[in-house]
């Protein structure tokens, strides 16, 4: 794809045959930084910190990243960053959102020590900002699958789901919604804050890109009726990064 001046920008790699002239390009930018590693014989890895996270906007205005999930013992996590930091700088960069970060990311090669700034609001809703050397680790093709294997059910369906999960007891999958993330998937699919939840089964398909649970729960938004549910997520998205 070439602009009016002869510029490229982009190389389309996918199309739809029942849709003639719809099809898939890769932005300019990423072929910058993916092909020289690719001519000369090796293999691009994306890097990570290992987290979950979504723009925060008010009135309409991006603020930054908010990290929703930081998997223990990640590279967020042994940094410091928690649930709740806003991100607003990388190295010299402002991020203002999702896509800034990405961007900002894509540029980045796993393996490196990068300055991460950052705001947090204390007990007494004071906001405070600061900066932490964040190592960068090698981005997995499944992220979300990373998540799950590596943390309990009711914190990795933060980042899966977007459900924040209390247990209601030990040794048995039955849970309380503390928080649902606006615009998730289990926003998208009718939960509510404080909702009792039943995980009757989780499953996987065979490439371990989405996941498949079966839920059992009263909702508030049907009347806490007695509903029974599959809901699936995809395991890789710009959500993670």
């Amino acid at each position: 794809c070439v602009d009016e001046q002869g510029n490229v920008q982009a190389i389309v790699f996918a199309g739809m045959l029942q849709y003639s002239g719809l099809n898939f390009a890769i932005p300019v930018e990423y072929l910058k930084a993916e092909l020289p590693v690719l001519v000369d014989g090796g293999k691009y890895e994306h890097s990570w910190i290992e987290a979950n996270g979504r723009t925060r906007k008010i009135a309409g205005n991006d603020l930054g990243v908010e990290l929703n999930y930081v998997m223990p013992g990640g590279c967020a996590s042994r940094a410091g960053l928690k649930a709740g930091d806003l991100i607003t700088k990388i190295e010299d960069t402002t991020i203002k959102n999702l896509e800034d970060l990405q961007k900002k990311m894509m540029g980045i090669t796993a393996g490196y020590i990068i300055n991460i700034s950052y705001d947090r609001e204390d007990e007494n809703g004071e906001t405070k900002s600061d900066t932490v050397k964040v190592y960068v680790s090698s981005r997995p093709l499944n992220p979300g699958y990373v998540f799950y294997k590596n943390d309990v059910l009711s914190s990795s369906f933060t980042a899966i789901f977007g459900m924040k999960l209390t247990p209601l007891s030990e040794g048995r999958r039955k849970y309380q919604i503390k928080s649902v993330i606006k615009g998730s998937i289990a926003d998208e699919s009718g939960f509510s804050d404080n909702d009792p939840v039943d995980i009757r089964n989780i499953s996987f398909n065979s490439e371990n890109t989405a996941l498949y649970a079966e839920v059992y729960a009263k909702n508030r938004k049907k009347g806490y009726l007695d509903i029974s549910m599959g809901i699936a997520a995809p395991l890789d998205s710009p959500n993670y990064f």
